[in-house]
């Protein structure tokens, strides 16, 4: 699109993101496209690459991530110039999955070109790939946030604790944790 009569166009874009931490993170956005340039009757392809840097409020359980950016992107375009490219905007990732979120993103993008001003709105998928940054400081698999005892090593079957006799009684609830009982008495030994 251009800022000159509004027309709409299509493109793609695949992105890599790191956080540096819970309130920036850097990426490096990859876009190819078309776009319609005034008095011109043809449809313009172009391939742009972008560096960005973007503030936001993350945290691995908020259902909603807003954010701000600010950049700088190369912009080649088939039968026209290429140029330097001033991207800022704003978005919000929405967390739909574990590691998915749904991305809405509105930027504006200022060229040192002519009729290069562009509007850009997108609507994304993004997914966490690697090593996640949800905490699970006693390494059993199961993120602290859901982790009844997420300094002792457990199961999911207990919800992160542990059964140190293997009664089926965690042992946060058994009386006796080291001697073989059953649940109705708590977790210890049934004598009589």
């Amino acid at each position: 699109p251009n800022s000159v009569d509004a027309s709409i166009t299509n493109g793609l874009e695949a992105s890599y993101r790191r956080n540096i931490n819970d309130y920036f993170a850097v990426s490096i956005p990859l876009r190819g496209g078309f776009y319609d340039i005034p008095n011109d009757i043809n449809n313009r392809n172009f391939f742009s690459i972008d560096g960005i840097l973007r503030g936001q409020l993350y945290s691995p359980t908020a259902t909603f991530v807003p954010y701000v950016f600010g950049g700088i992107g190369y912009v080649v375009e088939s039968g026209g110039p290429s140029s330097t490219q001033i991207p800022a905007g704003i978005g919000t990732d929405i967390k739909i999955g574990q590691f998915s979120y749904l991305n809405i993103q509105a930027e504006y993008r200022v060229s040192q070109e002519a009729l290069r001003d562009n509007l850009v709105l997108g609507l994304g998928y993004s997914y966490k790939l690697g090593k996640t940054d949800i905490p699970d400081s006693d390494q059993d698999g199961i993120p602290d946030y859901e982790d009844a005892c997420p300094q002792i090593a457990g199961t999911a079957e207990f919800n992160g604790c542990k059964d140190s006799d293997g009664d089926g009684v965690p042992d946060p609830q058994d009386t006796c944790p080291n001697q073989i009982g059953t649940v109705d008495s708590g977790g210890c030994p049934d004598n009589d």
